[in-house]
């Protein structure tokens, strides 16, 4: 085979009927849709449903916390976090932590905030949470974003055994 015709089967390995030539040869961006999700997670994200255990740490300063993560995708540039934990039934506050951060990206949508830690308020007694279901509500403040529109999500866990 001649070599200008080696060429030209090259160029045509992976094209397809039907393909047409655009001339734009920059990757394309993903369209990603905003949301941010509450999970757990000090290495990894990992995604947790209602009415899934999440136990309760037992740090090394001595207190207890809920060990909490986000994945954020499609939501820019955040500027502020903050999960509020409450006992269902009661509403009694038992986490309430507000960060300031940067996203840790995964891929060209998503980012991550790892080992967020969820400390249990003063004045409640961490053991007794086992058991008890904990609501826990988040929203943020993203860069550019107008006043009354945050990013929310909402779990409930029930608080497991350090």
């Amino acid at each position: 085979m001649r070599p200008d015709r080696c060429w030209v089967a090259l160029l045509l390995v992976g094209c397809h009927p039907g393909d047409a030539a655009t001339g734009d040869t920059a990757p394309s961006t993903p369209t990603c849709g905003a949301e941010v999700v509450l999970g757990t997670g000090t290495d990894a994200f990992v995604e947790v449903a209602d009415g899934d255990p999440l136990p309760l740490v037992f740090g090394p300063q001595g207190g207890y916390h809920l060990p909490l993560a986000l994945r954020g995708c499609g939501v820019g540039a955040p500027l502020r976090s903050h999960v509020v934990g409450v006992l269902q039934g009661s509403g009694e506050v038992v986490a309430d932590v507000t960060v300031s951060h940067v996203w840790r990206p995964v891929d060209a949508c998503c980012g991550v905030l790892l080992d967020l830690k969820g400390y249990v308020a003063a004045g409640v007694d961490p053991l007794s949470l086992v058991g008890d279901t904990v609501v826990l509500d988040y929203d943020g403040v993203l860069e550019g974003s107008t006043p009354g529109e945050p990013l929310v999500d909402h779990l409930e866990v029930v608080v497991g055994a350090p």
